[in-house]
Formats: structure tokens, sequence, C-alpha cells
């Protein structure tokens, strides 16, 4: 057993002798839930494609969900096919069971390919609350991957660093390079209007000095 398994085993291994109580287990599958085949979040990005005011940031939503999630269900799971810790630590007593491989996380992955998109696109007002609630609501997901046994911390961490990277080059393709070439397009505008009105107001100089006849 190498060394980062072995610490996350131990994690797990305390996770479960000293937090584990019926009301929490009751929330923590409640959470996990939540994620499952990322139903909620794909729930929440349809109802932003649906709004108009929020169309285009539903639509980034859904890119950052389908690109993370063949990087993580398509590629990455199947690539390192690790096994799940209630299937390597007879000790262990998992709270639930699942059919694929365990890094990365899956649920956490799903959660936070739109919490953080919607951290970097709702920055004012109550907007900003609901995509920092998000946020905690995905943080508590990935928690629970813990706390009922299915994933080591290593898969909530790479289910959370695969997302943040992701989603940041998903926004920087759809939205801040757009904006740069926005930005670019009005810039070269100006300066061929301001050119324009500097060859006119010539023009009118050059005029005004030609003697009348």
């Amino acid at each position: 057993m190498d060394v980062i398994t072995s610490w996350d085993l131990q994690v797990l291994i305390w996770m479960q002798e000293h937090l584990r109580t019926p009301w929490l287990t009751f929330l923590m599958k409640g959470a996990s839930m939540l994620s499952n085949a990322g139903w909620f979040f794909i729930a929440v990005t349809v109802l932003l494609i649906v709004r108009p005011k929020t169309r285009r940031v539903g639509a980034v939503c859904a890119c950052s969900l389908i690109v993370c999630a063949i990087a993580c269900n398509v590629i990455l799971k199947p690539l390192i096919a690790r096994i799940r810790p209630y299937d390597l630590y007879g000790a262990l007593e998992a709270l639930g069971h699942e059919a694929d491989y365990s890094f990365p996380s899956g649920h956490t992955n799903a959660a936070f390919a739109v919490s953080l998109i919607l951290v970097r696109a709702f920055r004012q007002g109550r907007a900003r609350w609901f995509a920092w609630g998000m946020t905690a609501l995905s943080a508590v997901i990935a928690f629970s991957r813990m706390y009922l046994g299915v994933h080591y911390p290593t898969d909530v961490i790479a289910g959370f660093v695969l997302p943040a990277a992701l989603s940041s080059l998903v926004w920087y393709v759809l939205v801040t390079r757009e904006g740069l070439a926005r930005a670019e397009r009005r810039f070269v505008n100006r300066r061929g209007t301001a050119a324009g009105s500097e060859e006119k107001r010539g023009a009118e100089a050059e005029e005004a000095q030609e003697p009348k006849e």
C-alpha cells in the first residue's frame, strides 16, 4: 500500500470512528444524492438557460459540465482505474456503493463544474449569494463523499482541482477571450473613427486656406 493511499484510509477511518452520527449520516446521504449523475447541477444549468437574463451563464455552465464530465468520467476514471476504498480496506464501513472507479470524485467534479462558473459570473447583488451558496453546497457534497466512505480524500481533492482548471479554461474561451476580442474591435473602430475625423478636419482646413476667386 503506497503512502498516499495509507494516509487516505487513515483519514476515512478517523471520520468513521469520530464523526458519524445518525443525523449527520442522514444529511450527508441527502447532500450526496444531489449530485448523483450531476442531476441537481444539470437542473440548475437548464433553469439558467431557460431564463433569458441568465441564458449565457447557463450555456457556459453547460459547456463546463460537459468538458469536466468527459475529463473525469470518460478519460481519468478508466485510465487510472483506482478501486474504491471499501473494496481495498475491509474495516471501512461504506454507507453506499458505486459501480465505477474511484478517482476523481464525479460528484465533486460535477458540483464544482457549475458552482465555480457561477462565482465568476455572479459577482454582485443577490446573485452573488446564490453563487456562493452553490459553492458551499458543492463543498458539503465533496465532504459527504468521504464521510460515506465511497471516496478517498485525494479523489475529492482531484474532483475539485479538475473543474477548477477546466472551468477556468471554459470561461477564458467563451467569456474572457470573446470580451477581449470585442474590446479590440471597439478600439480599432474608435481609432478608425478618430482617424476619419482628423482627415475630415484636415480637408476642411485645407479648403478654408484655399484663396477664393
